[in-house]
């Protein structure tokens, strides 16, 4: 294997990295490695060893040495997809990333296409979509159904949060433009990375397309390491942390309007009575009522300044992505008027 540091090679042109987060994937690497090498001969392959307790490391460095390609073997100790994947984009440059999982389910020819696809219509982030033609079968029982099932709600839900479309919110099987990636902060650590993706595709207005895919089961012995309930609940608890910081006046424009409702309710009621018998018999429950209602305005006051920032805040990131997405189109389309 040569040295990280070495020029990259092309594939038509266009520098072309697959990453593979691989955690006790002896079982799988070979063959997952030997596949994309038929239909990506000219790419840099990075192995990320999440601290695996079996030969997943040698068996990829051996695959390489057989093979003869760009191939990198670096170890992650901090366990999970999200650890993996950052460390090996702190490490590694291209035009084109590729994401997927080591374990032999993701076609390489599905890979492939979406490549193909996004060096045609040029858009930011591809999708291998398991669920739209229903490829997502796995083993069959109970967990698979749990699984495809969290997969749904969990997709409408970040389609809601973010007024997006997304079918399959969990695939690990990822297309990246280099603009999408130098644009990206992974703040999650585990399997919430493909929820976190899709977030931050839609803050940065990039363009997301969904290609269906085939989808293999896993080989006999090598189980999932998706815990259904677990990690379902922490991915709920990332996405409700994102909302929180991303979204912040949502919740002061919710609070206000929970702390007017009663301190409205209360000065009418005092109104009222003032007209009736020509006084407020209640002093108290007048203050009360007017530091709700006080309240309730500066809290809107401060959602509408958060507001404001993170409007600026959106902006300047998209201006980034915007500019960077330019630089990445000039090179293509100089790599594409070579060919």
């Amino acid at each position: 294997m040569r040295n990280a540091l070495s020029s990259l090679e092309k594939t038509d042109g266009v520098a072309v990295t697959i990453l593979f987060p691989a955690r006790n994937e002896e079982i799988s690497i070979g063959e997952t490695l030997r596949e994309y090498y038929d239909h990506f001969p000219l790419a840099r392959y990075v192995v990320i060893d999440n601290n695996s307790s079996d030969r997943t490391a040698c068996v990829a460095a051996e695959v390489f040495a057989t093979l003869c390609v760009e191939g990198h073997v670096i170890f992650e100790s901090r366990v999970g997809k999200a650890n993996a994947i950052r460390s090996a984009l702190s490490r590694f440059d291209a035009d084109i990333f590729v994401m997927v999982d080591a374990d032999f389910t993701y076609p390489a020819e599905s890979m492939r296409g979406i490549v193909d696809a996004m060096l045609k219509f040029r858009f930011d982030h591809g999708v291998a979509d398991r669920l739209t033609n229903q490829a997502y079968v796995n083993e069959p029982g109970l967990r698979t159904w749990l699984h495809r099932a969290g997969n749904q709600a969990f997709s409408k839900l970040v389609s809601r949060l973010t007024q997006s479309k997304f079918n399959d919110v969990f695939s690990g099987g990822r297309v990246f433009s280099q603009p999408f990636v130098a644009t990206l902060q992974i703040e999650s650590d585990g399997f919430q990375l493909e929820t976190e993706l899709n977030l931050h595709a839609s803050e940065i207005d990039a363009v997301t397309v969904e290609q269906p895919s085939r989808y293999r089961n896993r080989e006999s012995g090598n189980p999932s390491k998706l815990s259904t309930f677990a990690d379902g609940w922490r991915i709920l608890c990332f996405i409700a942390r994102w909302a929180i910081i991303r979204k912040p006046d949502t919740l002061f424009v919710l609070a206000s309007g929970l702390i007017a409702v009663p301190g409205v309710w209360m000065a009418v009621r005092l109104f009222g009575l003032y007209f009736e018998r020509g006084g407020v018999p209640y002093p108290s429950s007048a203050v009360a009522a007017s530091v709700l209602i006080v309240a309730s305005l500066q809290l809107a006051l401060f959602g509408i300044a958060i507001k404001v920032f993170r409007a600026q805040q959106i902006k300047t990131r998209r201006s980034k992505f915007a500019r960077l997405k330019r630089e990445w189109n000039s090179k293509l389309d100089v790599c594409a008027a070579l060919r």
